[in-house]
């Protein structure tokens, strides 16, 4: 075996045990390639391959591109939870969440730190009390309202297109409630189960479980026939009410409007304070307690898996946050789509109703009169007429008659009640004819029904 003694470039001396065949050349080469090469250290995969860029770099048209597509990550989230009711872990929920992750990456550097930091927040007051958890609901909700609110109506999409399309097919008010309710409870079903996979599968993976350890029991946690059943039940009930009061029923009926030929903001003042107030609750009361409920059914769900995690762990910062996004959204509704102009309508379709009586009476004045060939007035001739004057819009008033009537001489009807009549032919009784005459109602001076006596 040769030994070589090698100089390297620093100045060193080696002494090399060389193998049969090497040669001096193949000792320095050793020497500069294995024992003096410079360190290699491993990545810091703490730090992104890539650098974030600096939202200053960006323009503002980026920024308001932000909106449409947290619009469309929540679509996808919606359409995702429906999918996630027949298994977190399936194909299509998969698939979808590779697209909503797709389009949160063309999100904004602006709308990403913002997105860190609500989660960031959020997660350091979920230990915390109450009143901590609220006022960091509050402040995270300020970080970023718009991309909060409209991805939160993007969720509520699926709904509200599919209760469209039931009332532009011609279903009944309540078949287009009945189609809101069930596609509200079908997502809220997802969402829990989505919860309670992700939540026990990212705890397991903390403690030390492998991946597919991990995926393998969050699938049997998420299971209808496994111990959550009562979660996951609990979470399709909220889904359902939140759905039928909220801003689902309250967009799909002008949407539907719009679509079938009406105006989608009526010509009427929008809704007051009280308005405001009643939307606002009626959305953020049950989202919240929808966003309660799926926090419980995650900590309920680690217990059972064995984590000692308190119960009540980040639930009122879930319901104050979601609450008041929903609030947001639903003042927003209430502003876009105000009340309509009731009153004025009932006005016209009175007036039509009124029209078309008077119209019908007099058809039927016409024929009772006309075999007769009745007077001017409408009395049969020889017959002492009465003195009839107008009073508005057609109709007559009867007064006193000339003469006594038909009949013997003198006899009058004993009280003028014996004589009201809606006549609709000429009745005859004890020898006095009543006609029927045209009047209006005196009710609020319009209208027609209100009947007048005729002595002939």
């Amino acid at each position: 075996m040769p030994i070589y003694e090698v100089t390297s470039p620093t100045g060193k001396k080696y002494r090399v045990d060389a193998p049969e065949g090497a040669t001096q050349e193949d000792a320095i080469r050793y020497i500069a390639d294995e024992v003096e090469a410079p360190p290699t250290t491993e990545p810091d995969l703490a730090q992104p391959t890539e650098p974030i860029p600096d939202p200053e770099d960006q323009s503002f048209l980026r920024s308001v591109a932000d909106v449409p597509l947290s619009f469309g990550r929540g679509v996808v989230s919606g359409i995702k939870f429906i999918s996630d009711a027949l298994g977190a872990d399936n194909e299509f929920s998969q698939a979808a969440e590779g697209v909503e992750e797709y389009l949160a990456s063309l999100m904004s550097a602006q709308s990403k730190q913002d997105s860190a930091e609500i989660s960031r927040i959020m997660k350091d007051a979920e230990d915390k009390g109450v009143g901590d958890q609220v006022v960091a609901a509050l402040k995270a909700f300020t970080v970023a309202p718009i991309d909060l609110v409209t991805n939160a109506l993007g969720t509520a999409a699926p709904g509200i297109v599919a209760a469209v399309g039931s009332t532009v097919a011609g279903a009944p008010a309540a078949a287009t409630v009945g189609v809101l309710g069930a596609v509200g409870t079908t997502q809220g079903l997802g969402i829990v189960k989505d919860t309670i996979y992700d939540g026990t599968k990212q705890a397991l993976l903390d403690a030390g479980a492998t991946e597919r350890q991990a995926e393998e029991r969050a699938r049997l946690a998420q299971e209808y026939g496994g111990q959550n059943l009562d979660l996951i039940l609990g979470g399709g009930a909220f889904g359902g009410l939140a759905a039928i009061t909220g801003v689902d029923k309250a967009l799909a009926g002008p949407i539907a409007k719009k679509i079938l030929g009406d105006s989608l903001i009526k010509s009427g003042s929008k809704g007051g304070l009280k308005d405001y107030a009643s939307a606002i609750l009626k959305e953020a009361g049950p989202e919240g307690a929808q966003a309660a409920q799926e926090q419980l059914s995650e900590n309920i769900a680690l217990q059972r898996e064995g984590f000692d995690v308190p119960t009540f762990r980040g639930v009122a910062g879930a319901t104050t946050l979601e609450g008041i996004v929903a609030g947001a959204l639903a003042a927003g509704v209430e502003f876009a789509t105000p009340k309509e102009d009731t009153e004025a309508d009932t006005l016209d379709e009175e007036s039509q109703r009124t029209q078309q009586r008077l119209e019908e009476a007099q058809k039927k004045d016409d024929a009772a009169t006309k075999p007769d060939e009745p007077d001017s007035k409408g009395a049969e001739s020889g017959v002492p007429s009465a003195d009839v004057t107008k009073t508005d819009e057609g109709a007559e008033e009867v007064g006193e008659p000339v003469g006594r009537g038909v009949g013997p001489a003198g006899v009058t009807p004993d009280k003028p009640g014996d004589t009201e009549r809606r006549v609709d032919d000429t009745v005859e009784e004890e020898g006095e004819v009543f006609l029927e005459g045209n009047r209006k109602k005196t009710k609020k001076g319009t209208g027609a029904g209100a009947w007048v006596k005729a002595y002939i």
